[in-house]
């Protein structure tokens, strides 16, 4: 029997291409928030310490249904999964992050790695920072691939601006998450 699909996050909104949370509130010790559960994906993103107490929401997507709002395709293929995460304010994540689980999909395989890049943009001009690679885990929803929320660490995020989260098949690159 199949692995069911990760649960809805309370308030979710869907549509024919992707699901968004209701703003959830993050605090300055780190956590995880609900990723709205679309196409088979879902679960949690941590985020590192010390961000100022604001609202995120998360946009999950298995296609960039509005191209100017997504990076560019890169070397890495095209992605699997598509995080977007909108601020309420402008924020500066620190740089420790927990060890909880993450992204999670009954699309994923255990034991198989999967490479996080996170880009930050304005439509026109992107910028990825380091990307890296995990090894999915087996969990209740499927698998799940663990440090991914690490791409924000240190980053500053303006609810301005468009930031993404893609997910790839494969190792792609040789930094751990």
């Amino acid at each position: 029997m199949p692995d069911a699909n990760p649960p809805a996050c309370k308030g979710q909104k869907a549509t024919k291409t992707y699901a968004k949370t209701a703003p959830e509130p993050i605090t300055s010790k780190g956590g995880a928030i609900c990723i709205a559960a679309f196409g088979g994906w879902g679960g949690f993103l941590e985020y590192p310490k010390g961000a100022a107490a604001t609202k995120l929401t998360l946009t999950s997507s298995t296609t960039a249904y509005d191209p100017p709002i997504f990076p560019p395709e890169g070397s890495f293929g095209t992605p699997i999964f598509y995080l977007q995460v909108h601020p309420a304010n402008a924020i500066t994540f620190g740089t420790t992050i927990g060890s909880g689980f993450g992204i999670q999909s009954t699309l994923l395989k255990p034991k198989k790695a999967y490479t996080a890049a996170y880009w930050t943009g304005d439509g026109s001009l992107w910028v990825r920072y380091s990307p890296c690679y995990a090894i999915a885990k087996k969990v209740k929803y499927g698998a799940s691939i663990p440090g991914v929320g690490s791409r924000l660490e240190g980053q500053r995020l303006y609810p301005s601006s468009y930031n993404v989260i893609e997910i790839f098949s494969g190792k792609q690159v040789t930094q751990v998450c």
